[in-house]
């Protein structure tokens, strides 16, 4: 009614007043908010610090100092002892040959081994850093994403039938949903701190050390003798002194978007006066967007971030789909409220990668949509 006599104004002011009336005749224009769930975003593949093999720290053994080397002579001060050079150690012409001394002692009885005629000294201040295990997990999450959006749909009513009617329909839909949430660790190391002795065993060769009083020999001499070279040396009396893990933690945020547009039948059946059944089936053409940041640091607690790494990426595809929605209008003329509920397609997903994970949307999924229309 108001169209009618807003088109009798019209031809009453100027004959082409009228126009606009003609061109919109049997249209009808919607907008109204979307909603969209069920999509799915997925994180696969391993961390940067699982492809580099990261190492939090490098494995060593520190030995005690003071105690010299097991190939040459030298001055050797232990724990419960010492080995030292005399005036003949170093001389070849030294009566029993070089590489011999008298400058020994003993500060503990337990050094001597009377069973296997030996001195085992004992040095401790050793230091061991090792790697005890290593973890490596293959990253895989997915959440189920659901995004807000808006719709703007035009439809064309050629011929209203009394309890039915075919529309032809047109629609732009946008779905945007942004910093969508991936976090884990997936790489770990388990390391150990330990503390250690060097025994150093010296082989008598026939000679019987005094225990009481312990021996204790000087340069000048003279006194029983023996090698100024340890015969074996091992390390012994390991002591933990610290465990402590390693470890990555990254998160990457998502954000993604998508344009629909779509087009089809719409089959309306009046169930009264005012409530149509409404029916939809269409198919769509799709721009998706894929676009996401990460960050990944690896760290121990003694002393805290030791690598990050950074990365972001960007991809785009159109692809087509179809869809179909189902609900009720409600009318009054010229405004109609509708509600629609469906499940719309989409032939492909797109891709992107951050470092070397792979992260895959599937922008397929059920919607619910509520708009107000207005029918020329």
């Amino acid at each position: 009614m108001i169209a009618n006599r807003f088109c009798t104004v019209c031809r009453s002011i100027a004959p082409l007043a009228i126009l606009p009336c003609t061109l919109f005749a049997g249209w009808e224009i919607s907008t109204g908010p979307v909603y969209r769930w069920d999509m799915e975003i997925s994180m696969t593949g391993p961390s940067h610090a699982q492809v580099e093999l990261f190492q939090a720290a490098v494995p060593y053994q520190k030995d005690p100092t003071g105690i010299g080397s097991l190939a040459l002579t030298g001055d050797r001060t232990y724990d419960d002892g010492f080995v030292n050079r005399d005036a003949g150690t170093d001389n070849p012409e030294a009566i029993g040959g070089p590489g011999m001394t008298w400058n020994w002692g003993i500060s503990n009885a337990s050094v001597y081994d009377k069973s296997s005629a030996t001195l085992r000294y004992h040095k401790s201040g050793g230091e061991k850093l090792s790697l005890l295990s290593t973890s490596s997990v293959e990253g895989q999450q997915s959440i189920d994403s659901h995004a807000a959006g808006w719709e703007l749909a035009a439809r064309y009513v050629p011929e209203q039938r009394e309890s039915w009617s075919v529309a032809w329909m047109v629609a732009a839909r946008y779905h945007e949903k942004n910093g969508q949430l991936f976090s884990g660790s997936n790489y770990s190391q388990q390391w150990l701190l330990e503390s250690y002795q060097l025994a150093d065993t010296f082989p008598l060769q026939g000679v019987v050390p005094s225990t009481s009083p312990l021996y204790s020999g000087t340069y000048n001499g003279p006194g029983p003798v023996i090698a100024n070279r340890p015969s074996t040396r091992t390390a012994t009396n390991f002591q933990t002194l610290q465990t402590w893990t390693a470890a990555n933690q990254w998160q990457a945020e998502i954000d993604t978007s998508l344009w629909e547009l779509r087009a089809g039948p719409e089959f309306r059946t009046a169930l009264d006066s005012r409530i149509s059944a409404v029916l939809n089936p269409a198919i769509s053409l799709n721009r998706m967007v894929l676009e996401g940041t990460q960050m990944e640091q690896f760290s121990y607690d003694p002393v805290g971030v030791l690598r990050t790494w950074h990365d972001s990426s960007s991809a785009e595809k159109w692809s087509f789909g179809a869809s179909v929605d189902a609900g009720l209008e409600f009318y009054a003329e010229p405004w109609s409220a509708t509600v629609l509920a469906g499940y719309h397609w989409v032939s492909d997903s797109v891709e992107s990668h951050l470092g070397p994970s792979r992260v895959l949307w599937e922008p397929s999924g059920f919607t619910f949509n509520v708009s107000i229309g207005y029918r020329y």
